[in-house]
């Protein structure tokens, strides 16, 4: 499974031959890409972003990529066509299960011979509605195939799907040994008869995927550009980079805002669009970075020029700068050099200057600032909650001082020396500042001893950034067990037919359920910022 999600990579060991000169048999070696496996948490939040930047098809096939880890372009279309034909039938049976209570509301309404015939004539028009919806609906499904792999073409052009090669046969057959061994292990008590019924079932599930596999190698046929982007037999994932880096330009659009938007108007948005065009331009194939060489490529990703982040850009902030006098270009320039010049730490960096420029200037996000001051922030922030006022004010010291005696400290800190020692001996405790023990003979002396006090910024970011995933971890095992202890809550809340809320206690009780999950799925994304700032937006 972990091959399979490319968390874990097999790497073939050479075999050794034997005394007789015969081959070894070859094995593999596994490593672990733990940045990967830190994704996982994140899923939700991909397959939201696809629905929310795309479609709806568009994000279930992200969903079915992320569930499985790598599929066949075969598969992909195929999975994806049947959630959604599961969805859209849930859909329908829903809206006739309503026309049809609608009917029976009305023919038990009615009570006289005229009322009667007006209910009869209501119940035809409902069931014509109902059956035009079924052709409508039949209609959607031929189209389907087509709405799939316009999507498909879609990610692929923006970097969210990549191409990847196939697993090497002896992997592919030890996980197919795996899981023949394991169905053998769960069919040990099926009789001959159900067994042979089995697999007369999975026979004919095979003919029906080899008859659905040729109608849609047909439909990529009669699509002239889809053999270029689309090669048979190609296998494909999920980018999640891209998402990611497109989940880092919000995150830092936000925290941007919430430092300079006083300053400066949509200045979040601005670095927003700029960060996720510094993505399109690293994993887009249709970037024009892709084309060029890698030492190129690199100096060039990141540069932007205004008019090639306004495609990425929010609508209501690209209408307000077109409406202004100007257009939007030379709006959007003003607004970087205005960005450029009034906000410390720099937001942005001129590169070339506007003046004169034929595409208003270029400009790039300095990150490493924005993220050294971002970090810097939060690990002030987690000092302050965990110890104090004065413990927040003790570490800003010693980082822009250096190492520092106790007494140093309080005097620059206007505390007592009594208090000062108790909070330094709680930092130390906690890992977050380091103390250094000056001897001035070669004897130790307790007494004679200079103690100073300093900050390592490494291991201090190591602390917070431990203690914030610890915490994610719990807020996880907890919502886990509140989930454990509410689950009849969540199954009768699922049954339409019956009512979750019977009596004011329940309704209480069902309400202070619900409120506590969705503060420890806030709790769940602040921690999951505050570990990605951390440790994942390097």
């Amino acid at each position: 499974v972990l091959v399979q999600h490319s968390i874990a990579t097999a790497i073939p060991v050479a075999p050794e031959h034997n005394v007789n000169g015969k081959q070894a048999q070859v094995t593999y070696r596994y490593k672990i890409d733990a940045s990967r496996a830190r994704m996982l948490i994140r899923y939700p939040r991909f397959i939201e972003y696809a629905k929310r930047s795309h479609d709806e098809t568009a994000a279930t096939i992200v969903q079915e990529l992320l569930i499985v880890g790598r599929m066949t372009i075969m598969d992909v279309i195929l999975e994806t066509r049947n959630s959604i034909q599961t969805l859209l039938s849930e859909k329908r049976e829903q809206q006739e299960r309503t026309s049809l209570q609608m009917v029976k509301d009305e023919s038990t309404a009615v009570k006289d011979d005229s009322d009667n015939a007006a209910g009869t004539f209501a119940t035809a028009a409902i069931k014509s509605e109902l059956s035009s919806n079924c052709r409508t609906k039949e209609e959607e499904t031929d189209d389907l195939y087509s709405t799939i792999i316009d999507a498909l073409k879609k990610l692929i052009d923006g970097g969210y799907i990549e191409m990847v090669r196939t697993l090497e046969k002896n992997v592919t057959d030890t996980l197919q040994e795996e899981s023949e061994l394991k169905l053998e292990a769960n069919s040990g008590g099926v009789s001959g008869r159900k067994r042979k019924l089995q697999e007369i079932q999975r026979q004919e599930e095979g003919m029906q995927i080899s008859r659905e596999r040729s109608i849609v190698k047909e439909l990529l046929a009669a699509k002239g550009n889809c053999q270029n982007f689309l090669p048979p037999g190609s296998v494909w994932r999920v980018n999640v980079q891209m998402f990611h880096s497109v989940l880092r330009a919000f995150v830092f659009g936000r925290l941007v805002a919430e430092r300079f938007g006083h300053k400066v108007d949509s200045i979040g948005s601005v670095v927003s669009a700029a960060l996720k065009f510094a993505a399109f331009q690293k994993y887009s194939p249709l970037s024009p970075t892709a084309t060029m060489d890698e030492n190129r490529r690199l100096e060039t990703i990141g540069l932007f020029s205004p008019e090639e982040i306004l495609h990425f850009l929010p609508t209501p902030v690209l209408h307000a700068l077109k409406n202004k006098p100007g257009g939007a270009t030379a709006n959007l320039s003003r607004t970087l050099v205005h960005m450029a010049q009034q906000c410390q730490p720099k937001v942005v960096n001129e590169v070339e200057s506007s003046h004169g420029h034929s595409q208003g200037g270029r400009f790039e996000i300095p990150v490493r600032q924005l993220l050294d001051h971002i970090q810097r922030k939060l690990m002030h922030q987690y000092v302050t909650d965990a110890h104090g006022e004065v413990a927040a004010r003790v570490c800003s010291i010693l980082e822009a001082k250096g190492d520092l005696e106790a007494e140093g400290i309080a005097d620059a800190a206007m505390v007592p020396v009594k208090e000062v020692r108790e909070v330094l001996y709680d930092l130390f405790q906690a890992k977050l500042i380091t103390l250094i023990n000056l001897q001035q003979g070669k004897q130790h002396n307790a007494a004679t001893a200079i103690y100073l006090w300093g900050i390592d910024r490494r291991r201090m970011t190591q602390t917070v950034t431990d203690n914030v995933a610890l915490a994610l971890h719990n807020i996880r095992l907890r919502r886990q067990h509140e989930m454990e202890v509410g689950k009849d809550w969540v199954e009768r809340a699922k049954e339409s037919s019956v009512d979750e809320n019977e009596h004011e206690l329940d309704k209480l009780n069902y309400n202070k359920f619900c409120q506590g999950l969705e503060r420890l799925d806030s709790a769940a994304l602040q921690l999951d910022e505050s570990l990605m700032v951390m440790k994942d937006f390097l």
